[in-house]
């Protein structure tokens, strides 16, 4: 899979501005809520983003993190929390 670079902008093209945003010299991080889903985004200096996602209170079973590569995972990613 060919690895393109994931924005902050295209974040927002596909799943609308952030609930919460926070930014710092070294990460930027959004989070978006939908009712107990939570997904949270790490753009970390420019050369990777993680993701978190949460739906429960258990954060060994209602959990999953991992690493967007592609517009397409972003897009898998607002797909679920919608």
């Amino acid at each position: 899979m060919e690895r393109k670079m994931i924005t902050k902008q295209n974040c927002y093209t596909v799943l609308g501005m952030p609930m919460f945003e926070h930014e710092n010299t070294e990460e930027i991080s959004l989070e978006y809520i939908k009712g107990k889903k939570r997904l949270s985004l790490f753009f970390r200096n420019n050369e990777e983003t993680i993701y978190l996602k949460s739906w429960g209170a258990n954060i060994f079973t209602d959990t999953e993190d991992g690493t967007v590569y592609s517009t397409e995972d972003l897009e898998n990613l607002a797909n679920w929390i919608k």
